[in-house]
């Protein structure tokens, strides 16, 4: 058996959110895969059929779930036994997902900034920093 993608939309711009108590932004995309699955060798459309119940069940859901991912629709099942010459059982056919993905990247608090402030006689260097916890 053999699961690949074929191909991989966009489904609009990524959103971003942040997260200051933890320093976190997180990026989340939505996309739809779509992906083929061949079967090779003895029973090959039997266990592409097989395969393809499997994946509308309950478990099967629940799988696509956990990867934060969504079955929108399978496609027919091909017998492509015999095609090319070749005595090989084959069957293939393709099912499309719904992929959400979030990826957090870690933002480093900036702790100070020095600002150069440009004016037409000169320049003034200015130091940005928080002010000290422990001072009250």
């Amino acid at each position: 058996m053999v699961l690949d993608v074929s191909s991989s939309t966009e489904q609009g711009p990524a959103r971003s959110d942040f997260d200051g108590h933890n320093e976190l932004e997180r990026v989340t995309t939505s996309r739809m895969d779509t992906l083929t699955f061949e079967a090779f060798g003895r029973n090959a459309y039997e266990l592409a059929c097989f395969a393809w119940g499997i994946l509308q069940s309950e478990p099967g859901r629940a799988a696509f779930r956990k990867v934060r991912a969504g079955l929108v629709s399978l496609g027919a099942i091909t017998d492509l036994s015999g095609l090319a010459g070749t005595q090989e059982e084959r069957a293939r056919f393709n099912l499309v997902l719904s992929v959400n993905e979030i990826i957090e990247v870690e933002l480093l608090t900036m702790r100070r900034a020095n600002i150069d402030v440009h004016y037409e006689h000169g320049t003034e260097h200015i130091r940005v920093e928080p002010p000290d916890d422990d001072a009250e």
